[in-house]
């Protein structure tokens, strides 16, 4: 909805952005675009994911 949507940290998720390239993971690069997961990610991939999302935010949030 538009009105959570103008609360959007935008350096927040530039942080998290970048942080998630460091970790070799590509990202749409606006805050506001969504992002897809394909039929080739698989739990694994999904697991590496999740890993490198967490070390991202962890990142971010320093």
């Amino acid at each position: 909805n538009f009105d959570e949507a103008k609360q959007t940290d935008e350096k927040m998720y530039a942080k998290f952005f970048h942080a998630m390239l460091s970790e070799s993971v590509a990202m749409a690069p606006g805050a506001y675009e969504a992002l897809f997961v394909g039929l080739g990610h698989d739990e694994r991939v999904m697991e590496q994911l999740a890993e490198s999302a967490m070390r991202a935010a962890q990142r971010a949030t320093r």
